[in-house]
This record gives structure tokens, sequence and C-alpha cells, in this order.
């Protein structure tokens, strides 16, 4: 794309599927009959930089382990970026979205910050209804 954004295949049908002939991050329109192919430019830039790809590849893919599962999980958007970052491990190039990530990393531990959060006000929510349920039951359901 003109805009240099790098999307994954299955991105780019999805965006050609809906009938949107504009790049997914910054709107840009592109032409419809154009074809979005491999960029053997910057594959071959990024092989300059990273001339070992595999092993650079594999130490990616063992640092951001932990993440993938949990943001495949989060949203639409998220799923898009993780494709992203996956085609950025492929290319090798991934200091172009850190910063990206970094953010659904925060969102991910803010997720499951607030879901831990909203499980224990059930619990404290139970409790409750269980000591009046005890004290209307010794009453004789007066209270």
């Amino acid at each position: 794309m003109e805009c240099l954004h790098r999307f994954c295949g299955e991105c780019i049908e999805k965006s050609i599927r809906l009938c949107k002939n504009e790049c997914p991050v910054c709107r840009e329109h592109y032409p419809g009959g154009c074809t979005l192919g491999d960029d053997r430019h910057y594959d071959h830039l990024i092989s300059i930089i990273h001339p070992d790809i595999a092993e650079y590849e594999e130490a990616v893919r063992q640092y951001f382990k932990p993440w993938i599962k949990k943001c495949v999980d989060l949203c639409e958007l998220t799923i898009h970026v993780h494709a992203y970052v996956l085609v950025i491990f492929k290319y090798g190039c991934l200091i172009i979205k850190i910063s990206m990530w970094q953010s659904f990393r925060r969102q991910i531990k803010e997720l499951e910050r607030k879901q831990k959060a909203r499980a224990t006000a059930v619990g404290f929510a139970r409790r409750r209804r269980t000591i009046r349920k005890d004290i209307n039951d010794k009453n004789g359901g007066k209270d």
C-alpha cells in the first residue's frame, strides 16, 4: 500500500471482501484494481538488517508467547494487530510496532484487572445475600 502499512494476507482479503478499498489503519484509499502482494524491496531491506531471520523470529516468538493467546481473545482490532505482529515476525522487523504491541499489553492487564475486580464484587454480593438469608431464617422471616 502507498501508506506503507503492512498486513497479513488474511487481513487484506477481509478488507477486500468487505468492499473497502482503504487501509484499515489510516483509511487511505487504494485503487480497487491493484494487486496487493509481497513487497520484495521491503523483504530485501529486512534481510539486510537481520541476516539470520529464522533465529530472530524464534527469539521474538518466545518473548511474546504469553501474550499471543490473550490478544486473540480481546477484540477484532486486536486480532488484526495480532496478525500484523505475525507479519512483522515474518519480515523480522519488530521495532515498527512495539509501541502498539505494548499498548495492547497494557489493555490486556487492565482487562484482567477488571475481570478480577468483577469476580471479587460478585463474591461479596453472594456473601451479602447469604448473610441476609441466614439472618432472615433466624428471625423467622422478619427483619
